[in-house]
């Protein structure tokens, strides 16, 4: 006899058999794996909105939202960097531009960080001196980390 749970109306009880209504009304509820994004737009292109997706290469989550999948989160971090003319380059890996960045230096600093550019592969980041002249800045406990 099936039991309600959630959203789900159908499920299963324990011991009972799984019928196809009952995978069907699952199936957009669940977390699906796909080896790729390309792989999750070829073989669930048209899942309903509110659909969730893994793709193990980068795993990143995905939501369908307005018919079209959409990242639910994307982050990174850089584990050290260095520049001696107050400007650098951080890069990453999101594969696009990301929409904001954050600076969390990973030591006591009386530096400035600011986020100037945000591009396809690299955050241009610039650091500064709390008297505001170009910083030199090196160190392998400093930690960025861009949101996407």
């Amino acid at each position: 006899m099936p039991i309600t749970i959630g959203q789900l109306n159908n499920v299963p009880a324990p011991g009972d058999p799984i019928t196809s209504p009952w995978a069907q009304q699952v199936s957009p509820l669940a977390v699906h794996h796909f080896a790729n994004k390309a792989a999750l737009d070829a073989q669930w292109g048209s899942a309903p909105d509110g659909s969730l997706a893994v793709t193990v290469d980068n795993f990143r989550q995905w939501m369908r939202r307005g018919g079209a999948w959409s990242m639910v989160m994307d982050y990174g971090l850089v584990p050290a960097l260095s520049f001696a003319s107050g400007t650098g380059a951080c890069p990453h890996g999101l594969g696009r531009v990301p929409v904001s960045g954050l600076v969390i230096p990973g030591q006591a600093l009386n530096i400035v960080f600011q986020i100037q550019g945000l591009g396809g592969t690299t955050i241009t980041i610039r650091a500064i001196t709390v008297a505001g002249t170009p910083a030199t800045f090196t160190g392998t406990s400093n930690v960025f980390y861009w949101v996407a």
